[in-house]
């Protein structure tokens, strides 16, 4: 199934990050002689101030097997597979093989862990390393969970939360009388102390200024607001709702004889979702919380291991996003594609739960309904601002693809207006197979010559601000910007439209 989804990503274009600082930063990678220190002054040249081991390894790649979109594809594929592997590993040894598998399935199913699967990004590596250190963690392999906790926090800073929650969890357990493994599980925290004093040694700034510094102007309802993005978007969206729902009906219900049941609670459970439709609402989040403490006292398993690992890890990220535009001058940090490293304690938590409370036949319908619904629901565009969170963008990217080509095939000069100008000059973005002839529109630029003529491709995805009304400031006069009625693109969210400027006849 990965080395389909590979074959199929080889259509399909890079976009958003991936193209922005991911492609930026292995381009300054390979032309600074394979640097693992991001220090460019173009736009995404910095990797974000993100550790560069994932695109170091995708630079050295490209240096020994060619710049292109095959080779950018292999890594995300690796981590894909591993990621699948760790899942069912770890939900057969959490569970049962029937759990492992659906498990699997569910995550590459999901609509944002698929399409960020064909994205030569570090989410899928740090879902692999988060899998694993989980796995050896649930082994008592504590050294190795450690390391691949690590790991993981290099892909991805977010993973730093699982540190945590190895450490709360090890507290919360022994105390302090294990002093050497609770150093053990901070450890991995280090990777952030490195990675800031890299880059204040090479870039002139601990952490990046999107991230840190004046925080942003808050809008109203904004704590309610940002705990219901990515809350509700980590527990609910996606059909995620529904092994949620189904989990904790079961455990309250509970495993004994029928007449010792809770069965009146278990029928109102299973139906909140529907009396709060819909599920992505705070008042889900806080029944889902309610129902968890409910149990965890009951069970007593508060101090449990893998318990408190499964809860702080997905509450730790979540709260951390909601709360960072408080000291970050960036108010946008709202992609939901930061708390995937929570994505396996979701899933495996959910469908574990239902296969230790329910019958396997009845777990085994719970967990294939939420398989195929979660496949299901790649069908659709979720965000308008976030394009890429279901395979649905899939369609639109090849659309623009095609348009591009098309607007090559005219002999025209291409305009460009930024970072979209990779797509004209290297096949290694998806696009073109050859350097097409490009004039930029942004900057102060002279007027465009009355001799030639131009394409400009408009993707509204791609929230191309202003590229028509740029291009037409730029007309020598006489000149004029005319949109083509034939080709035109339009899936009825998202349409891409072809602009020209032909030569003055004389």
């Amino acid at each position: 199934m990965v080395a389909v989804l590979y074959s199929l990503s080889l259509s399909i274009p890079l976009f958003g990050d991936s193209l922005g600082y991911g492609y930026s930063t292995v381009n300054w990678i390979r032309n600074n002689g394979y640097s693992p220190f991001a220090a460019g002054l173009e736009r995404g040249e910095q990797a974000m101030g993100h550790p560069t081991l994932f695109f170091w390894m995708w630079a050295l790649l490209s240096g020994l097997l060619g710049n292109a979109l095959w080779v950018a594809r292999l890594l995300p594929a690796a981590a894909t597979f591993l990621s699948i592997w760790g899942m069912y590993k770890l939900g057969r040894l959490l569970s049962c093989e029937m759990a492992g598998w659906l498990s699997a399935f569910a995550l590459l199913a999901s609509p944002l862990f698929i399409t960020q699967a064909m994205r030569p990004m570090p989410e899928s590596a740090v879902v692999a390393a988060v899998v694993w250190s989980l796995y050896c963690y649930a082994k008592k392999r504590y050294i190795s969970a450690a390391v691949l906790c690590a790991l993981a926090i290099v892909f991805r800073e977010q993973a730093v939360f699982l540190a945590g929650a190895y450490f709360l969890s090890e507290l919360f357990q022994t105390g302090v009388k294990k002093p050497l493994r609770l150093l053990l599980f901070l450890s991995p925290a280090l990777v952030i102390v490195v990675t800031g004093l890299i880059n204040l040694a090479v870039n002139g700034h601990f952490f990046f200024p999107t991230y840190m510094g004046e925080g942003s102007p808050l809008e109203p309802n904004w704590l309610a607001i940002r705990l219901r993005l990515f809350g509700a978007h980590l527990i609910s969206e996606d059909f995620r709702w529904f092994p949620v729902t189904a989990a904790l009906a079961g455990m309250i219900r509970g495993k004994g004889r029928e007449k010792e049941r809770n069965t009146l609670p278990f029928v109102l459970i299973l139906l909140f979702p529907s009396l709060f439709f819909p599920p992505e609402r705070i008042a889900f989040l806080a029944f889902v919380t309610f129902v968890l403490a409910v149990y965890a006292i009951r069970q007593r398993l508060v101090l449990g291991r893998l318990f408190t690992v499964f809860i702080v890890l997905p509450v730790s990220i979540v709260l951390f996003h909601v709360l960072i535009v408080l000291v970050s001058p960036d108010s946008a940090l709202n992609l939901f594609r930061y708390v995937m490293p929570a994505y396996p304690v979701i899933i495996l938590g959910s469908i574990t739960m239902v296969f230790r409370y329910y019958s396997r036949k009845t777990a085994f319908i719970i967990g294939s309904i939420f398989v195929v619904s979660t496949a299901i629901a790649n069908r659709s565009q979720h965000f308008d601002y976030q394009f890429d969170t279901s395979l649905a963008c899939a369609g639109p990217l090849q659309d623009y693809k095609e348009a591009v080509l098309y607007g090559i095939s005219l002999g025209d000069t291409m305009l460009v207006s930024g970072i979209d100008e990779v797509y004209y000059s290297t096949s290694e973005c998806g696009v073109v197979d050859s350097p097409a002839s490009l004039r930029s529109i942004l900057g102060d630029q002279p007027l465009l010559e009355e001799g030639t003529s131009y394409t400009l491709v408009v993707a509204s995805f791609m929230l191309p601000y202003g590229n028509t009304g740029i291009t037409e400031k730029l007309l020598p006069p006489g000149l004029e910007l005319r949109i083509l009625r034939e080709p035109r693109w339009d899936d009825g969210r998202n349409t891409i439209e072809i602009y020209r400027v032909e030569p003055r006849v004389q």
